[in-house]
């Protein structure tokens, strides 16, 4: 049975928490606004998390804190799940291993503006095998640190603003690929400087540390290309600094032969660039390079 209209609905994509739900469970507990929902989607792919999830929910002892299951098998399909199965005017997708910041989140909506259909704010990275902690990235307010970091979890968005935009099956870059298709560069932002967000680096089974979704990248990449051919102006700009980061992620975390291996497979794609299209995506390859320094990232 469906709750009744929820200011903000929060919807976690979980699989294989066992073990790594501490930060899940922290942030649950302190969800107490009847102006939140939170939907937990969790994707099967064993038994034991399903009990984690149940027992945290039952302690949280919050009728607006529910669970789905299913087999979804990527992050992507499991928050398609989510979208449209409890209504709220605002919508944000977290990771289930991270720390948002509900209240503040819910009190940047308090001050979003009626035409406003995406709300981004401040963050932290946090390294988990160490107790270093590292502040919001330059750039905040500007649609370029969007483009150099596309986290869509620091980003909360109008509900009826998604439409029929859906996220795809790659377990990697498929968040990459919704805000694309969801044309986040020609939507109305808005800027906080309120931290909403603690994002964690290097936590044990983290989709990014896994090579087998490291080659699977290359599809979020070759779809980035056609979206980047067809875009125009300052939006193709930004496109090509999303595009230039896919490929340094892809190159950076192959092997040279799995590199070859994938190129051979997909020689069509680099054809897209053609020669009006070079200057812009060697002009994005430079402020990714200037930005990498600067962040040391």
């Amino acid at each position: 049975m469906k709750n009744k209209k929820s200011n903000l609905l929060v919807i976690v994509p979980v699989t294989r928490l066992y073990g790594k739900e501490l930060n899940l469970r922290n942030w649950i507990l302190k969800v107490s606004s009847p102006e939140i929902s939170v939907l937990l989607v969790h994707d099967l792919q064993d038994s034991i998390t399903s009990n984690v999830l149940r027992k945290i929910i039952l302690e949280a002892s919050n009728p607006r804190i529910q669970m789905i299951e299913g087999t979804y098998n990527s992050p992507g399909l499991a928050r398609n799940e989510g979208i449209g199965f409890l209504e709220s005017e605002w919508m944000w997708f977290v990771d289930a291993d991270d720390l948002p910041q509900i209240d503040e989140g819910l009190a940047i909506i308090e001050k979003a503006d009626p035409d406003t259909e995406v709300l981004i704010g401040d963050y932290s990275i946090n390294f988990s095998k160490s107790s270093s902690k590292q502040p919001t990235m330059t750039h905040l307010h500007s649609l370029e640190s969007v483009a150099m970091n596309p986290g869509m979890w620091r980003m909360i968005f109008r509900s009826n603003s998604i439409g029929q935009t859906k996220f795809t099956n790659h377990k990697m870059g498929e968040d990459q690929l919704f805000l694309l298709r969801f044309g986040i560069f020609q939507r109305r932002v808005k800027f906080f400087n309120t931290p909403i967000y603690d994002y964690f680096k290097n936590v044990d089974g983290q989709l990014t540390s896994r090579r087998d979704n490291i080659v699977e990248i290359m599809g979020v990449i070759s779809e980035t290309f056609i979206i980047f051919e067809k875009a125009s102006g300052g939006t193709k700009k930004l496109i090509g600094i999303m595009l230039v980061r896919q490929l340094i992620t892809f190159l950076k975390n192959s092997s040279f032969g799995e590199t070859i291996r994938v190129l051979r497979k997909t020689p069509n794609k680099i054809s897209i660039l053609r020669m009006k299209n070079i200057l812009i995506f060697i002009y994005s390859l430079i402020l990714v390079c200037r930005y990498k320094l600067e962040c040391n990232d």
